[in-house]
Parts: structure tokens; C-alpha cells; sequence
């Protein structure tokens, strides 16, 4: 949240700080708590320069604490709120607005979209899903926004997988894996991504290479400094079939299982499939996932 030297965003980011900090260590309704004082104190500047701002970015963040903590509808309606005041913010912009302010604006109102699919689609509304995906990829295009879209992409992939349309899916998974590939791994550490699982299914995404300090330096590092919570990477080259049905598996049951469960199960039912170990055992998770 860019606090600027508004009063009000200075305050707010200062709660937008202490509640991920909470929630990075686990106390998920503690740092709900602290992002609810938050927009408490945002919601009595109304008025005030940059409060609408803080609300709908404190909002966002409400929204994806509250998936985690399985309360769907207050997911829903959090990220409505949001999805409704970046989706204006973004419109209203003057054609002679700078790049920078483009794409801030439309950078939050496709990450609200995405948080409001993920949101329909654990209510069983896949139309409403869809529809939520669709806007946060217009935003993600119109701007140039690589991780967001190939984000967004990944959510319909995942949401055409549920409904069994495999060539939709299959789609969607091929228009982002160029995308993909394109994001350097430098570009991944200026992100804020506060995302519950990162999954990169990709050939060897879980290898890195030497730097100068001797450590590894690979995709994982990256996306959990980012913020991300967990990662699910491969390390070695798997065919792309096992990787189909190991990943479409995994998607059925991450929305019932935990991230670790939800990969376990997927694994097992690949090994029906796929016997050897080559084909199912490179998937492996990093990170603690909320």
C-alpha cells in the first residue's frame, strides 16, 4: 500500500504491515483483528485524501484473510468492495495519465478481480468466477501486467478443470506458460504478491543457480520474498500428461484439503497412472501454506 505522505495511508499501511506480519506467522484471526482496526480507523477519515484508497486496499487484503479462514462470504463481500472502487479508480483514469499511475490502478483492480473469482468459485458460482477472472485480465492487458494475467489465466484453467472442460483448460494453461516464461526471477522480488500458493508446474522451476553470495537463487526464494506462502515446484523435466493430471488432481482437491494434502492426493492418484516415481515425484512444496 503506497503510503505517500498522506496521513491516513501512512496509518493505514502501518496496519496493512502488522496484519501481514501476523498472518505470516499464523495467528490468521489475530491479524484479521488488526486489519478490522484498521478500517475502522480508515472508515471515520472519510473525506480525507487517500482514505478511499486505504479502504479498498485494507479491504483486499480482508478478503484474502478471510478465504483462508474458510468464511466465503465475507471473502465475497470484501472483495466486491474492492473489485467496485479499483474497477472505477482504473476507468476514470485521463488518457495523458502517466504509465506508472496506469499501471498501479489497474494492477490493484486485477488482483481484486482475481480475489473475487476465487471467492464465487469456493460459493459454487462459476459463472460469477468467470466473469470476475474475465475483468481482472482486461486490466491485466491493457497495461502489460505479465504475473497478474498469467495469475488470472491459471485461475480459469483451474476453474475449467473443475468443470471437467479439459480443452478449455488445457487453453487457458498454454496461453500462460509464455507469459510465464518471460518473468525473470529479479522482477519477482519487487513484487508484493500476498498470495496463499504459488504453483509452477513448468520443467525444473524448483532448480536455481550460484550467485555471488554461494546460495541458491531460484524461483522459490523469490516468490516466498515476495510474499507468497507456499510453493509448489518441480525438480526435473516431467511429461506433460502426468503434469496435466497431477496438476487438474490437485485443483479438484485443494478447495476440501489443505495445500499439502491437496498435493499428496494428487501425487497418489497420478502413481495409479503413472507408476514410476519419475512422473509424479518431482512435485515439491515449499513454504508454510495458510
Amino acid at each position: 500500500m503506497p503510503a505517500g505522505d498522506d496521513p491516513v495511508n501512512l496509518v493505514a499501511s502501518a496496519y496493512a504491515s502488522l496484519g501481514g506480519a501476523v498472518s505470516t506467522g499464523g495467528d490468521l484471526p489475530q491479524a484479521r483483528k488488526v486489519l478490522l482496526e484498521g478500517l475502522v480507523y480508515v472508515e471515520s477519515q472519510r473525506g480525507r485524501r487517500g482514505a478511499d484508497y486505504a479502504a479498498g486496499s485494507l479491504g483486499h487484503r480482508l478478503s484474502h484473510l478471510a478465504f483462508d479462514l474458510g468464511n466465503y462470504q465475507e471473502a465475497l463481500a470484501r472483495a466486491s468492495q474492492a473489485v467496485q472502487f479499483f474497477d472505477e479508480a482504473a476507468t476514470r483514469l485521463p488518457p495523458g495519465a502517466p504509465d506508472r499511475a496506469k499501471t498501479h490502478w489497474h494492477r490493484q483492480a486485477a488482483a481484486a478481480s482475481a480475489a473475487l473469482g476465487r471467492a464465487e468459485r469456493a460459493l459454487g458460482h462459476p459463472d460469477a468466477a468467470e466473469a470476475a477472472f474475465d475483468r481482472g485480465l482486461k486490466h491485466a492487458h491493457l497495461v502489460g501486467l505479465r504475473e497478474p494475467e498469467v495469475e488470472l489465466l491459471l485461475e480459469q484453467g483451474h476453474l475449467a478443470s473443475s468443470r471437467q472442460d479439459w480443452s478449455k483448460a488445457l487453453d487457458f494453461y498454454e496461453r500462460g506458460l509464455p507469459l510465464a516464461v518471460q518473468i525473470e526471477v529479479h522482477e519477482l522480488f519487487g513484487l508484493d504478491l500476498d498470495a496463499r500458493l504459488v504453483f509452477l508446474s513448468a520443467c525444473e522451476t524448483g532448480l536455481g543457480k550460484l550467485s555471488r553470495g554461494d546460495e541458491i537463487v531460484g524461483l522459490q526464494r523469490a516468490f516466498l520474498y515476495a510474499g507468497t506462502a507456499a510453493v509448489i515446484t518441480t525438480l526435473w523435466k516431467v511429461g506433460d500428461r502426468a503434469s496435466f493430471e497431477l496438476v487438474r488432481a490437485f485443483s479438484a482437491r485443494l478447495p476440501n484439503a489443505g495445500v499439502a494434502e491437496a498435493l499428496r492426493q494428487a501425487q497418489v492418484e497420478a502413481l495409479r497412472a503413472f507408476p514410476h516415481p519419475f512422473a509424479w515425484a518431482a512435485f515439491t512444496l515449499t513454504g508454510v501454506p495458510r
